[in-house]
This record gives C-alpha cells, sequence and structure tokens, in this order.
C-alpha cells in the first residue's frame, strides 16, 4: 500500500475551490457577506491542500494545510451558519449582532484553543442544518437550495 496521496487528492481540492468561487460568486449577488467569507475560506484551505498534493511537497504544506483545515474549518462552518440564522430573524433585528459576536467568540476559541475546532465545527453544522431547516421557504427544494 502507497503512503503518498495519488493525483485525485489534487484533484478534488482543485473541484473544492471551483465550488467555492461558484458558491461566493452567487452568495455575493444574493448580498449573503458571511456565507460568501465562510465559501472563500473553504477554497483558501482547499488552495493550500491543491499545493500541497500538486507538488509533491506534502511535509513542507503539512502543519499549514493541517492548522487551516481544522482551524478555518471550524470558522467558515460558523460563517455560514450564522449567515443561515441571520436569514431566519427579522430584517433590522438586534439578535444578528448577537449572532456576529457568536461567530466572533467562536472564531476566537478556534484560533486560541486548536483542540476546540471539532466540536465548534460539529455545534455549528448541527446550528446550520436546524437553520436551513427553519427557514422560510415555499418548498423543500427551495429550503435545500437556499442553504447551499
Amino acid at each position: 500500500m502507497l503512503d503518498v496521496p495519488g493525483p485525485h487528492f489534487a484533484l478534488s481540492e482543485l473541484l473544492i475551490i471551483l465550488a467555492a468561487i461558484l458558491c461566493a460568486a452567487r452568495l455575493g449577488k444574493a448580498r449573503m457577506w458571511l456565507a460568501l467569507a465562510g465559501s472563500l475560506l473553504l477554497g483558501v484551505i482547499a488552495a493550500i491542500g491543491a499545493i500541497r498534493f500538486g507538488t509533491g511537497q506534502l511535509d513542507a504544506w503539512a502543519d499549514i494545510h493541517q492548522a487551516f483545515s481544522q482551524i478555518g474549518g471550524a470558522i467558515a462552518m460558523s460563517l455560514i451558519a450564522a449567515q443561515l440564522l441571520v436569514l431566519c430573524i427579522s430584517t433590522g433585528s438586534k439578535a444578528s449582532i448577537g449572532i456576529y459576536g457568536v461567530v466572533l467568540a467562536s472564531a476566537a476559541l478556534a484560533l486560541l484553543l486548536p483542540p476546540a475546532t471539532m466540536p465548534l465545527f460539529l455545534i455549528w453544522l448541527v446550528v446550520a442544518i436546524v437553520a436551513a431547516a427553519l427557514l422560510p421557504a415555499q418548498t423543500p427544494r427551495t429550503r435545500v437550495l437556499r442553504a447551499a
């Protein structure tokens, strides 16, 4: 069995970059800035992985890729989930300020205490799923499309 990842690792990272760019373009048109930032952060993480696997410099990029994947992934998920929460509340609500505060606190915790990134990611994932389910929409299809 080989310990060196094949070229499909770099290809999958390139596809994630493409998806992040397409999502960011759509989110920008919809003025969903938090989700746009989360999407772009996931694209940056994938770009680091593409460089790592594409150049074959696995050891040289391992630490930075791992750090960005764990910390950046938790922050990106918090941004995407927060966007869904903001969409659930009424426009101009003071609750959105609280949401931004929780996202900042979550990002600070992820940066200061990297072992907390997995629980943070999972918590924000559950928040995103629940918020997407609560979004006012006419059909389940539009609810799923709006969450993407």
